[in-house]
């Protein structure tokens, strides 16, 4: 970024806006505040605009970061004499030449301040001194030390009578031109003196100087360095254009081999495309002969690479990192060498190497490439270890010492020898069935079933596996899977020579559920069955739904379907639920539980519903909604809208297997959405249009109206700082006419991740830990007259108000922060925007709490809605003042 606005200000510097190119000079240094260019360019740009304080401070700057650099102690020297510190000038100008003795912008500058003392002195009345006040220069206390430390002049202090003119001048200058006219010496003594070189001569012309600092500019791309104060010359006719000045023998020469390198390169090049290797390498070995330039080593190499001589190649690249080095090439061309020595030992199937210079290559300079054949190459380094470790006899001979170590209670030794066995035999599920055995032992229940998970992947026949994973989740107390585990061991005990065994662990997790709910109220075993997926998934099965309605009314059916391995699994977890009907109950002596009757129903009622969804649709333009500063901005936008049809719903469409007018075609739906969008449309906007549009395709023929519902959620990734996005929900709901009755509006935020200090143990005290924070605000509009949801200008600040609610805490429990951050949401946020209600869903987790649980939660519903009283909706349920979900106390 830098770079690239540094190059932006070089442009105007040369367009002579000098006031853009400071600015774009300074966004630069605020990225690469430690860049000497920047601050050096920076200077030139307000030396430009003559505000030579501003000037003078970004040179002192630039020395500073690099004292060494000739260029920005001339710098100093320009700003100085446009300040009027013309004897600074001097002394910063003689800086850069000692630096850089062939500097001709420092030369050039210099020379400047010489003339302006001169003219100082001039006004000064010192005119009369026919060396035009330059005979003072002998009077420099410096002098003796400047000629002992140039070569040309060293010589001179030995000769006595040359030393005794010398100081004569201290006492009469006047005496200058004549010993100049008499002895060269004095004009060698006064070029030293000076700085210059009086035989080439100088040029007055201040335009010709910036040319030449202009032609010089070095390879850092820093901009021109004009004369602060160029003098003012009288007009005069116009000179011819100087030439320029020749060049040395060395320069030529290096040049002329440079160009014959080049065209030997383009002749390889041309080569290694027609993938003549050997034509090619002949020509880069020419290149680099000629000119010793390292990219003609890199394409060497990948010559040698594409031939195969990969020795070859990597000795090229050796030397290209090398010569680099010395040079101080580019990162990027010695990344390149670096990239290219990790392809050939990867060929040459040594991956540890491979490893190793494609790491270094990414140290020189990152790129997608070389980071991608890492990844490759470290994957394959994996495997190609693995598979070396592979040793059957020695796997054998680890099984039976976990075998003997299993039998002598020495669980952990058992493991390890078990893993042994993994590790020589990948694909025996045995070693997996034995060191889930040890975990089991260990009381590492997840550890043991993702162990029988991988045995069952190789021999899905291996009832064994079968059996412990569903003694570690019945030890978990996930039971409905305990079962589930049972089940398909059965169909796979094809012999049936583990059937006992097997029905064994099954009726023992039916009882541990039974046992799980007694003393349950009927409020809490709603609670329970509602929250749990796989009961309402078999409530909602249209199959089971017509068993159960046999079993009300002839028991006896269900002996039939009980013969059926999957319905009688299902049937147990409704009984060991709690949620089978009563008939089925007492055909089985279980207690009966008032609320199952309704459950049933409702579970019934909810599955004859036909539902049309657009999921996750991209806008074409994207939504206006505030930013995570809270200011309205464009940005990304998916929607899902999902339409409830009435009555049968499509049931004439099903029946025909064609559109008609019981159905939305999705497809032209999802168009309509899309051309809804226009550039700078705000969310609110485009779900009322999106609301509007579900209703005109929702009115068929005859004013049929064939929809219940339409629920539209908009999801703004880049809405939140802290979390997952914004998620803006609103449902509506119609009657036979089409009309809307009711609406919903929820904003939502997801995962906010917050650090604070939690935790009842002594370790949870020592440090903040991070927080997943869920917050959900709805309500329901039932009246025309009620007041709708407000803007989402209004929820802008939610995010912000969470993190400054919970960051300062240091509770022990999540129950009591939950509670602590809902009441000061309800008071000092939601209260002026719901003064008729609203309820909140809050929901705090600590993901690294507990090592084998996804993350320990608690969820809080703070319910005031007017129009609903408790309910959360007619939907949801009974709502909760303190949930706790999946949460494993140890401190209990």
């Amino acid at each position: 970024m830098a770079d690239a606005l540094k190059a932006e200000g070089n442009k105007l510097f040369a367009a002579k806006d000098f006031k853009g190119a400071a600015e774009k000079f300074s966004q630069a240094i605020e990225a690469e505040p430690t860049n000497h260019v920047l601050y050096s360019n920076r200077s030139g740009a307000y030396a430009s605009l003559k505000q030579f304080d501003k000037a003078l401070e970004d040179a002192n700057k630039t020395t500073e970061l690099k004292a060494d650099w000739a260029k920005g102690w001339g710098r100093k020297g320009a700003a100085l004499h446009g300040t009027g510190d013309l004897v600074s000038a001097v002394d910063a100008f003689e800086e850069a030449l000692k630096l850089d003795p062939s500097n001709a912008q420092a030369k050039s500058g210099l020379e400047s301040v010489r003339r302006a003392i001169d003219a100082e002195a001039k006004a000064d009345g010192l005119a009369g001194d026919p060396s035009g006040g330059l005979g003072s220069m002998f009077n420099d206390p410096q002098m003796i030390q400047k000629l002992a430390a140039n070569p040309k002049t060293a010589g001179y202090l030995g000769d006595s009578q040359f030393m005794q003119k010398l100081q004569s001048l201290k006492s009469n200058p006047n005496a200058m031109s004549q010993e100049m006219m008499g002895d060269p010496r004095f004009l060698q003594v006064m070029s030293v003196l000076l700085g210059i070189d009086m035989q080439m001569g100088a040029t007055d012309d201040a335009d010709r100087d910036a040319q030449k600092f202009r032609e010089q500019n070095d390879k850092e791309e820093d901009v021109p360095m004009p004369d602060s104060r160029p003098k003012e010359e009288p007009k005069k006719a116009p000179e011819p254009e100087p030439e320029p000045e020749p060049e040395d023998e060395e320069s030529i020469a290096k040049k002329k081999a440079k160009e014959e390198a080049d065209k030997e390169k383009a002749e390889g090049t041309a080569c290694y495309k027609k993938r003549q290797f050997d034509e090619a390498i002949s020509h880069y070995t020419k290149a680099w002969e000629t000119h010793k330039d390292i990219t003609y080593l890199t394409n060497r190499s990948a010559a040698n690479f594409e031939k195969g001589d990969y020795q070859a190649c990597l000795e090229d690249c050796k030397q290209a990192i090398e010569h680099g080095r010395e040079v101080l090439a580019d990162f990027k061309l010695i990344a390149k060498a670096f990239g290219r020595m990790g392809s050939a030992y990867e060929k040459m199937n040594d991956l540890t190497n491979a490893v190793e210079y494609y790491q270094r290559s990414l140290t020189e300079h990152r790129t997608p490439d070389i980071l991608t054949k890492l990844r490759a190459a470290e994957k394959a380094k994996i495997t190609a270890e693995k598979n070396a470790y592979i040793d059957p006899q020695k796997a054998e001979e680890a099984r039976e010492l976990g075998n003997q170590k299993f039998k002598d209670a020495d669980w952990p030794a058992a493991f390890d020898a078990y893993s042994e066995m993994v590790k020589r035999a990948p694909e025996d599920p045995r070693g997996y069935s034995n060191r889930a055995a040890c975990l089991i032992k260990l009381l590492t229940f997840p550890g043991a079933v993702a162990d029988c998970d991988e045995a069952i992947k190789r021999d899905p026949d291996f009832i064994r596996a079968y059996l412990r994973k569903a003694q570690a989740l019945h030890a978990m107390k996930e039971f409905n899977k305990c079962i589930d585990v049972c089940s398909e061991a059965m169909a796979h005990d094809k012999e049936g020579k583990n059937t006992r065994e097997i029905e064994a662990q099954s009726q023992k997790a039916l009882q541990a559920q039974y046992e799980a709910r007694e003393g349950e109220t009927d409020e809490q075993a709603q609670e329970r069955i509602q929250r749990d997926p796989d009961i309402m998934a078999i409530l909602q099965d249209p199959v089971m739904q017509s068993i159960l309605q046999q079993a009300k009314s002839d028991p006896k059916a269900l002996q039939e379907h009980m013969k059926d391995a999957g319905v009688r699994s299902k049937i147990q977890k409704l009984m060991a639920a709690g949620t089978a009907p009563a008939a089925l109950q007492n055909s089985f002596k279980l207690p009966r539980l008032p609320f199952l009757e309704k459950t049933a129903t409702l579970a019934t009622m909810s599955s004859n519903a036909d539902l049309i969804h657009v999921k996750e649709l991209q806008l074409p333009h994207g939504l206006v909604a505030p930013d995570v500063w809270g200011k309205p901005k464009e940005q990304p936008a998916t929607i899902t809208l999902t339409v409830s049809l009435k009555g049968d719903g499509f049931s004439t469409a099903a029946d025909k297997d064609q559109l008609d007018q019981s159905t939305i075609h999705y497809g032209e739906l999802s168009k309509r959405l899309r051309a809804l969008n226009q550039p700078a449309q705000d969310v609110e906007g485009f779900v009322d249009d999106a609301q509007k549009c579900v209703q005109a395709m929702a009115n068929k023929a005859e004013g049929k109206f064939i929809v219940r519902r339409a629920a539209l959620r908009v999801t703004l990734p880049k809405a939140a700082m802290h979390g997952e996005g914004v998620v803006w929900t609103r449902v509506f709901e119609y009657d036979d006419g089409g009309k809307v009755t009711r609406r919903m509006g929820e904003y939502g935020l997801n995962e906010v991740k917050i650090m604070t200090l939690v935790g009842v143990n002594a370790y949870e005290r020592q440090a903040e830990q991070p927080l997943q924070i869920g917050v959900n605000v709805t309500r329901w509009v039932q009246s025309e007259g009620e007041a709708e949801w407000p803007k989402m200008e209004a929820m802008a600040g939610l995010e912000t108000k969470v993190a400054e609610i919970i960051k300062p805490t240091t509770f022990e429990t999540l129950e009591t922060l939950a509670d602590h951050t809902a009441k000061l949401l309800q008071e000092e946020f939601l209260a002026t925007r719901f003064p008729q209600g609203c309820i909140l869903r809050l929901t705090i987790s600590k993901p690294r709490a507990i090592p084998f649980a996804d993350a320990p939660a608690v969820e809080v519903v703070r319910n005031n809605h007017e129009n609903l009283g408790v309910g959360v909706s007619r939907e949801s349920g009974p709502a909760i003042s303190v949930r706790d979900l999946n949460v494993v106390k140890p401190y209990a």
